[in-house]
């Protein structure tokens, strides 16, 4: 029978646990389910996964599918069989130093009273370490990182002892390497060997919190134990004998309540002492060599002491600890110790017998040492209580709190009060009265700075910009404070363990575990709090999905952006799609974790072994003081980005160009009182003129191009569509490919090295594209004529040579045009190019091809007539691109049939340069000056093309961005070409061949939505008599200097 077939009120003994992950499976022995044990079925969650159950005094919770792997016996109804308690007796705990406690000593010389102290504070989930740091620091502490993870480190200085700082290490169970909490945990004492660490139990559920206090005392540190909650154990009619536990365990044992501030002190001093002294454990071994399994387990872990212990020492490791994890299979230690072959078999075979005579596995054997020296050591020294109030409680509220039928809409309710607390009945209003506030501020400073008589640009810099900044930021933390405050309250109370367990069965499907739904749903009220509430999930698989997916549920913060995006493009129906949003920011959410379930997070989530602990009323200094860290992480860190965004805001909105000058628009004479409509920002918006008034229409819904009409959204949204995916194809196509085909050509025939290559195409584009489109089509003018023409008659000179193998070149060309031929052969850029790479299947075919670009810039330079730009544009593109692809593919074709052999031993091993050396091999076939007019031509094509590229580049990013954005456009295009020519054009080719392909679908779109505008625009220039009319509409340009 297996554990998820147990029935409720039901119990049974555990007999084995099996499963292929051996972390899983040393993690399930590590929270006590060890064969033997005997366990409750307490309840099953409201959507019958996951489970809890009751086993050692506490209960845990366990996924169907992992209670699976549990094989249980004896079957049999619950029963309350509690164990004879010790007799209990009064004895006065004794001093620093005094007996019954017997650590060791290094035999070193005390530390000086004024000797840094580091402390590292231990303890299980829910044991009150948070607040026992608290206690011990007070306000002295800063949040910071683990290194290279994203597990939190909280650091201190303890109250009245200036030297003495405390490291508050994440909660975990164990020091099993299986979460990145456990991981960080041990390297933290391993590495930066803390001068005692500080162990904090709950003394309510002692046996559960002394299984990591005994493998915190096989890391062989001075150590001191903290017995929590000691006020709740006695009220409840238990004790513990703490002289008793004090000598079974070898360290100071001191009982504390560290929610009402008891026994600190005390603490504090045994604490110092250790350190101090160096009084490390008094015992680090829990083997028996009597115990039920004969003795096998203690031979087994003496033995590997004996052969591993030189290298634990070289490695820094306790040897102890070193051979118990050796058996466990922990693969860091394995790695640390840097253990032989001959070492490594030895080993294994010393824990082979060490199973064989204990009749148990080997991470059975090792955690059920564990818990069967803890009892031993409770049944002497623990009075059990009967059962609490606190658990009474607990038990009751769950009957409601994770009812089947109550679960869900008792949440419900509760985060629906959150929110309204936190956005509507306090924490908006504090945020309403502290803007009121900075508002106040605002005009005081404002006022002072006019009296003063500081700059314009200075005043609006402080008062628009960095006022502005702060205040937005600082208005929005009373609700970043409220919601963590409710959320620390939820959280100390015990209520966030509840929803995970209620809420895991949905989020597993997913990809996630229960744990990660509060921050996703507080990602409704806003997304930075949400993602800073993820660094409490311990798991990192879980952190990192739960951040990426949070975005996706739809904040107030986007609300503003939804009412303009609804208003501005569906006027009509702008409540459907304001709904529409918020439903597919949720699928889109769950469409995006399906993919990244099955590919970057592939894997199951973390196992949900997890303690339900009961519920406590919390601490008002605890939760204050972790609302108050998040607060201040909020600040800190959000501060920086929004306060810059806010300065980058100003400064687009408030300077700009007016009447042909470009300065701080308020200090402009005789700018308007809406001087915003002539910022860099507003070019944003009225780069979009051109497409709208394509397809702006009047109130009839007749296409107009006149102002005050209403351009449909698809249009709007093409628009910038399409000058972005233009603006990007100009590095690759334009670029790239063309200053990779150059440096094929020239070091195919040329003895010179690709980046000598790279240099000289950077100096001499950025020479011409810097100086404007009037520099580009001088250099374009005399360049492509001449050498166009030297170009097709070296062509026509191949084409006689192979003039029997033309007609079945041309055949050939077409079939590979409209065939899959095409679609898979070869890569092909732009342009000449196209012929360059394996052939020109596709270079009379593609929708563009890099010749013609500059014919089109040589047009756009000589004249502001629409109908001259066309006729000298299409006209040059007909015959620099349409007629010299022709002749080169043809060429290509046919010298590949005639000399098969060249192609072949070329295309063996087809590299980024192989175009180019099959048309060198071509035009070596014209004595003397074939290579010269070969390498010449390609090199005018292609450096030309690069420069009519950079102005289609231009256009377009000054279309989105103002013409203040084409400089850095340009530095990219120039540097890009140098990445090209040295090689790293390789995967540029694919992708622009990919590029290409994808482009012509949209542009064939584009011309039939265009259609009608190029119709009235060919009737309004051709047919109505007004051929010569020049258009004077403003064109954003960078001019030559």
């Amino acid at each position: 029978m297996k554990l998820d077939e147990l029935e409720i009120g039901k119990d049974a003994i555990i007999e084995s646990v099996e499963s292929d992950d051996s972390s899983l499976r040393q993690h399930i022995f590590d929270m006590g389910l060890t064969p033997g044990t005997e366990v409750t079925m307490m309840k099953y969650a409201p959507m019958g996964d996951p489970l809890e159950i009751r086993l050692r005094g506490y209960e845990l919770t366990l996924r169907r599918a992992d209670a699976a792997r549990i094989a249980v016996t004896d079957v049999h109804d619950a029963h309350n069989c509690p164990r004879k308690n010790p007799e209990a007796t009064a004895t006065a705990h004794p001093a620093l130093g005094e007996e019954p406690a017997r650590p060791r000593r290094e035999g070193a010389a005390p530390l000086p009273e004024s000797a840094p102290i580091l402390f590292a504070l231990a303890g299980n989930q829910n044991c009150g370490k948070t607040t026992l740091f608290n206690q011990l620091t007070g306000s002295n502490q800063h949040v910071g990182n683990f290194p290279g993870v994203t597990v939190d480190r909280k650091d201190g200085q303890i109250k009245g002892h200036p030297n003495a700082t405390i490291t508050d290490l994440p909660g975990i169970y164990s020091l099993s390497p299986y979460t990145s909490e456990e991981v960080v945990s041990r390297q933290f004492i391993l590495q930066n060997d803390p001068s005692a660490i500080i162990d904090i139990v709950d003394a309510t559920n002692i046996e559960r919190n002394l299984y990591l206090t005994l493998q915190l005392m096989e890391l062989d540190r001075p150590m001191v134990l903290a017995l929590n909650m000691m006020d709740e154990l006695t009220q409840n009619g238990g004790t513990i004998d703490v002289n008793a536990l004090e000598a079974a365990l070898g360290i100071p044992v001191v009982p504390i309540a560290a929610a009402k501030n008891e026994g600190i002190g005390e603490l504090v001093e045994h604490a110092l002492h250790v350190a101090r002294y160096r009084e490390h454990p008094g015992r680090v071994d829990f083997c028996s060599p009597d115990g039920p399994d004969g003795g096998a387990l203690h031979r087994c872990i003496h033995g590997l002491i004996e052969l591993i212990s030189d290298h634990a020492e070289a490695a820094n490791i306790p040897v102890r600890f070193a051979a118990t994890k050796l058996i466990e299979g922990d693969h860091l230690v394995i790695e640390a110790l840097a253990l032989e072959q001959n070492e490594l078999d030895a080993v294994e075979h010393i824990i082979q017998q060490m199973e064989e005579e204990a009749g148990t596995d080997r991470m059975a054997a090792l955690a059920d040492m564990r818990f069967s020296f803890i009892e031993r050591v409770c049944g002497a020294s623990v009075v059990k209580p009967h059962e609490s109030r606190e658990h009474l409680r607990s038990v009751a509220a769950d009957r409601i709190l994770t009812g089947k039928y109550t679960a869900i809409p008792v949440f419900i309710l509760i985060m629906e009060l959150v929110f309204w607390i936190t956005f509507d009945a306090v924490g908006q209003r504090l945020s309403d009265l502290l803007e009121l506030g900075i508002e106040a501020v605002t005009g005081m400073a404002d006022q002072a700075l006019t009296a003063f008589g500081l700059n314009p640009v200075v005043h609006s810099l402080v008062i628009d910009g960095i006022f502005a900044g702060v205040g937005s930021v600082l208005s929005f933390l009373p609700i970043i404070v409220v919601l963590f405050l409710l959320l620390s309250i939820l959280e100390d109370s015990g209520y966030m363990a509840r929803v995970a367990f209620v809420m895991d069965k949905i989020l597993r499907k997913l990809g996630l575990s229960g744990r990660s739904f509060v921050p996703m749903l507080i990602g409704f009220g806003c997304s930075v709090p949400a993602i800073m509430a993820t660094r409490t999930l311990p798991s990192e698989h879980d952190r990192k999905m739960t951040v990426m997916l949070t975005p996706f549920m739809s904040c107030s913060a986007k609300l503003p952006v939804y009412a303009l995006f609804s208003a501005a493009f569906f006027p009509h129906h702008a409540a459907l799609v304001m709904i529409s949003l918020y439903l597919m920011g949720m699928v889109v959410g769950v469409l995006v974790a399906l993919v990244l379930k099955g590919t970057a997070f592939k894997g199951d989530p973390v196992p949900f072994v997890m303690e339900l602990p009961n519920y406590r009323l919390p601490s008002a200094k605890t939760t204050i003081m972790l609302a108050w860290d998040k607060a201040k992480g909020f600040v800190t860190k959000a501060f920086t980005i929004i306060f810059a965004s806010t300065i980058v805001v100003w400064f687009l909105s408030n300077f700009g160009v007016y009447e042909g000058a470009f300065g701080f628009l308020p200090a402009m004479e005789g700018i308007p009182e809406e001087f915003t409509d002539y910022s860099v920002l507003a070019m944003l918006g009225g780069a979009m003129y051109i497409w709208e008034r394509a397809f702006r229409r009047n109130a009839e819904g007749k296409r107009d191009p006149s102002p005050g009409g209403h351009t449909p959204w698809w249009a709007k949204l093409g628009a910038v569509a399409f000058a972005a995916f233009a603006a990007i194809a100009a590095i690759g196509t334009g670029s790239a490919v063309q200053a990779s085909a150059m440096s094929g050509i020239i070091t195919s025939n040329v003895d010179v090295p690709a980046w000598v290559v790279g240099v000289v195409i950077v100096v001499l584009v950025s020479v011409v594209i810097f100086g404007g489109v009037q520099s580009i089509s001088k250099v374009c003018e005399k360049l492509v004529p001449v050498m166009a023409v030297a170009y097709a008659l070296g062509c026509f000179v191949i084409l006689a040579f192979n003039w029997t193998l033309v007609g079945d070149a041309l055949g050939l060309i077409l079939e590979c045009a409209f065939t899959s031929k095409a679609a898979f052969g070869g890569a092909v850029g732009s342009g000449i190019m196209m012929a360059l790479q394996f052939g020109c299947a596709r270079g009379l075919f593609s929708n563009e091809s890099g010749l013609g670009s500059a014919p089109i810039v040589a047009s756009a330079a000589s004249t502001r007539n629409p109908a001259q730009q066309a006729l000298v544009a299409m006209t040059g593109t007909f015959w620099s691109t349409v007629v010299i692809c022709a002749l080169t593919g043809i060429v290509l074709v046919s010298t590949m049939l005639a000399n098969p052999d060249i192609a072949s031993s070329i295309m063996a091993n087809p590299t980024v340069y192989s175009g180019a050396m099959l048309a060198s091999e071509a035009f070596a076939k014209i004595p003397y000056i074939g290579t010269p007019i070969l390498v010449l031509g390609m090199v005018a094509f292609s450096y030309t093309t690069i420069l009519g590229w950079s102005y289609y580049g231009n256009r377009c990013i000054t279309y989105l961005f103002g013409r203040y954005a084409i400089r850095p456009y340009q530095v990219i295009y120039v540097a890009v070409a140098f990445l090209g020519a040295i090689g790293v054009g390789d995967i540029v080719w694919t992708i622009s061949d990919i590029g290409n392909a994808l482009m012509a679908i949209p542009n064939i779109i584009v011309v039939l939505l265009l259609s009608g505008m190029i119709a009235r625009e060919t009737r309004h220039y051709v047919y109505d008599g007004n051929l010569d009319e020049a258009d004077d509409t403003p064109i954003p340009q960078l001019e030559g200097k």
